[in-house]
């Protein structure tokens, strides 16, 4: 069996969060603000002083927006690669992913 053939197209509706066998959604919500408001603090000012951060900036808010714009509209979002029959992800995924591989070259970057 080819890589390829392992990673398929398969639609799933996600309407759980990550942790939410152990946090409740509002303990959920409320690490994420704290993240997000950790990030604003100290990676967002960095990143804005690279070109490739301000689009690592650009493809971490899109793919965060995408995301949420589609769980608030339906109360689930559309996963739809399957890798390896370990996990379900969507463009949007991918596109977190993305800035945040481009951030983390950013910051280990050598000067």
């Amino acid at each position: 069996m080819s890589f390829l053939s392992k990673l398929g197209f398969d639609f799933v509706l996600n309407c759980t969060y990550p942790f939410s066998k152990f946090l409740t959604l509002e303990q959920f919500l409320f690490l994420g603000l704290l993240a997000l408001t950790i990030s604003l603090y100290f990676l967002f000012p960095y990143l804005l002083k690279h070109r490739l951060g301000i689009i690592a900036m650009f493809l971490l808010v899109a793919g965060g927006l995408l995301n949420g714009v589609e769980r608030l509209a339906t109360g689930c979002v559309k996963d739809y690669f399957n890798f390896f029959n370990l996990f379900h992800f969507n463009i949007a995924d991918l596109i977190i992913n993305t800035g945040i591989l481009v951030s983390v070259y950013i910051l280990c970057k050598k000067k």
